[in-house]
């Protein structure tokens, strides 16, 4: 029989004892003092697990491979660097200015496209569009078939998708004519077929201009809300938000185009609805 020395045996004795006291002291605490030292003991060891998780390093993470939402990109959309040729001018609303967006020979393709065909310009009304003086421009919409590519285009430097574009409207604007400050986003009160509408198709998330040609004098599209003035300049995309992020209406993206005082303005209207639209 191996017999163990001396001061590992009293060791063990003093090591049952401290544990037997340690019990005893327990038992002699109030229930409110053991619930406290519980709680205390928990948040300890929980901070400790937490520090421990903290100072390890963080796993790789594999990158999420970016995928074309366009089969077929023209070329001049691949050549098209929107983060070198855009400005931001405003986060609330959030309006982008896009430059060199379209060449000249595009911009007068597009006039010519519907030049012939302008009439005066509408409005939403409570049961029906109406002619009113705050809008005094002429205007056509273009079908799709023709305006496919620069719809592609301006998907790609927007990231939003093709189906939820409405028609492109070219606007001819002559001296005195202008468009007061208004909303692209649709009020839920008009009538029940735009009711419908904004429920099936969603409402006009944002709105994108495209200046087709030199003014000489006004013709400035304005942000009366923040003070912004933008001077049509040929070629420009302009796109702003008719929504907050959240999708309510945003009440600073009122916008409106000054009067031409010298010349004429055409520009091109995309807008994009928060749903698919064609």
């Amino acid at each position: 029989m191996t017999i163990l020395p001396n001061s590992v045996t009293k060791t063990k004795v003093s090591r049952k004892g401290a544990i037997a006291r340690f019990i005893r002291r327990i038992k002699r605490t109030s229930a409110r003092t053991r619930y406290i030292a519980v709680i205390a003991a928990s948040i300890i060891l929980f901070c400790y697990i937490f520090l421990l998780r903290g100072s390890s390093p963080a796993p790789e993470i594999e990158p999420i491979p970016i995928v074309k939402a366009l089969d077929a990109v023209p070329p001049i959309v691949e050549s098209y660097n929107p983060e070198k040729d855009m400005t931001i001018l405003s986060w609330s609303p959030r309006v982008f200015l896009y430059h060199n967006f379209l060449t000249p020979e595009e911009c007068q393709k597009i006039i010519d496209m519907g030049k012939d065909h302008l009439v005066r310009s509408q409005v939403v009304g409570k049961n029906a569009s109406k002619t009113i003086e705050d809008r005094s421009s002429y205007g056509a919409w273009i079908p799709y078939e023709d305006s496919e590519w620069i719809d592609k285009k301006i998907s790609a430097v927007t990231h939003m998708p093709v189906e939820s574009m409405e028609q492109l409207h070219l606007l001819r604007y002559n001296p005195t004519q202008q468009y007061k400050p208004h909303y692209d986003w649709f009020r839920r009160d008009l009538s029940e077929d735009q009711e419908r509408t904004i429920v099936e198709r969603g409402q006009r998330l944002a709105t994108f201009i495209t200046y087709l040609n030199e003014v000489e004098e006004g013709g400035e599209t304005i942000f009366p809300k923040i003070n912004l003035k933008v001077k049509p300049k040929r070629g420009e995309g302009l796109l702003f938000y008719n929504l907050l992020p959240h999708g309510e209406t945003d009440s600073n993206a009122l916008h409106g185009g000054l009067p031409v005082i010298k010349g004429e303005k055409f520009i091109v209207t995309k807008w994009i609805r928060e749903k698919k639209w064609h």
